[in-house]
């Protein structure tokens, strides 16, 4: 793409541009920089001729895959400790279908207001079937 070429699709696409970077960067001001520079340089490197039935949508949408690519490059290191998490009683429980693990997350004020539901609605019934 030469300069003029380029001058031209980022007058048009600038806003659509830092649009999708304040989307995926939300208050983060200094990610929302990276994902306009990586957006414009996504610009830069398409090659338009590509784009065959709709070129504004084929180009903002290689831009938005370019950002969401630096994103998971970015986002792949970051992992957050369970050990708080599960000392505060929360567990880890694994999925059998998929084996993915995820945070079961205990919240007494939940747990109290579910035990106050069901005695409400058994009443006495249920300590006089325990006798």
């Amino acid at each position: 793409m030469t300069d003029a070429e380029f001058n031209h699709h980022y007058a048009l696409y600038r806003d659509a541009i830092e649009g999708m970077a304040r989307k995926l960067a939300r208050a983060d001001n200094d990610l929302f920089d990276d994902l306009v520079s990586v957006g414009m340089i996504r610009l830069w490197e398409l090659d338009t001729s590509k784009a065959s039935t709709n070129p504004g949508s084929w180009i903002r949408a290689a831009i938005r895959n370019g950002m969401v690519d630096f994103l998971r490059q970015q986002r792949f290191n970051e992992t957050e400790s369970l050990t708080a998490l599960l000392a505060a009683g929360n567990q880890v429980t694994q999925d059998p279908d998929t084996g993915v693990a995820y945070l079961v997350v205990a919240s007494p004020v939940i747990q109290r207001k579910e035990l106050e539901d069901i005695d409400s609605f058994y009443g006495d019934q249920a300590v006089e079937d325990d006798k």
